[in-house]
């Protein structure tokens, strides 16, 4: 049990924990106000934080595009650079087809006697 003198003492503690004077509820006033600046500035700082974090993404999904875009031009580009090389191919071999035919064209004989008076 509780003594009528701890009773007491506890309510004058409690009282005294309650009154608080103009100057400590001033202080905590200006306390809850800096408090309130802060969060004010950092929930500003958040939605700068936030808009520019959209704007990294709106470059980041323009550059993926980008890059999409120029990896179709390049498999255009490797078709149309085989299908290159193989025309080149095409016409070599019909280049040494016709330079073999011109050489077999192009046989001298010597030493036989040509009439020509027909």
């Amino acid at each position: 049990m509780i003594s009528s003198d701890e009773s007491h003492t506890s309510d004058e503690r409690k009282k005294r924990k309650m009154a608080k004077s103009p100057e400590k509820v001033r202080n905590q006033d200006e306390k809850y106000d800096k408090i309130l600046e802060i969060l004010g500035n950092l929930t500003q700082e958040i939605r700068e934080l936030k808009m520019e974090q959209r704007k990294v993404k709106s470059g980041q999904k323009e550059i993926k595009d980008e890059i999409g875009k120029i990896k179709r031009e390049n498999e255009n580009i490797k078709k149309e650079n085989a299908e290159l090389k193989n025309e080149v191919k095409t016409t070599n071999e019909k280049i040494d087809i016709l330079e073999r035919e011109k050489r077999r064209n192009n046989v001298v004989i010597q030493g036989i006697k040509i009439n020509t008076s027909n």
